[in-house]
């Protein structure tokens, strides 16, 4: 009885060798970013100066947006710092060269952690943009406040400030 389950084991050990695949996946070490190109790795400082009116207690929302669709809407990168008194503030981000991105800040005077705006929904605390455009109704585009970073610092200056 033994050498009939002792044949029958030999055969289906001898079935599942031959059907089986001549090579297994092997755990990899790679990478997920091993797959796009090296160019597109390159990490770059990105330093903003904002400029502001003078304040003693306030925080700084700053914003970096990658896309059109999240401008304004929902950053890439996000940061709320609490501030000394002054008229000048930064923050950094570590971003990938050569994409295009727009920044905000928001000056928070009562450091809710939010952009408050009043009845007709305007701003009430100051606000800037990447590159500084002047808009005059509604806030500025993504075309306007956007750039590329090609090197590995980047330093922009944003002035913010009360829309009326």
């Amino acid at each position: 009885m033994t050498s009939k389950i002792a044949n029958k084991l030999v055969q289906i050990v001898s079935v599942l060798l031959a059907t089986a695949p001549t090579s297994f996946a092997q755990p990899s070490n790679k990478s997920v970013t091993e797959d796009i190109p090296a160019a597109d790795q390159k990490k770059s400082k990105l330093y903003i100066h904002i400029e502001h009116e003078p304040l003693s207690n306030f925080d700084i929302l700053c914003s970096v947006f990658d896309s059109k669709a999240s401008f304004l809407k929902s950053p890439t990168l996000n940061l709320q710092l609490k501030q000394t008194p002054g008229e000048y503030s930064s923050c950094q981000f570590e971003v990938t060269r050569g994409k295009r991105y727009a920044v905000s800040v928001v000056i928070d005077e009562n450091m809710n952690g939010q952009l408050d705006t009043n009845l007709l929904g305007i701003p009430s605390e100051a606000i800037g943009t990447s590159n500084n455009p002047t808009s005059r109704f509604g806030p500025p585009s993504y075309e306007e406040s956007s750039f590329v970073i090609e090197d590995e610092e980047a330093r922009i200056t944003i002035r913010a400030s009360k829309v009326f």
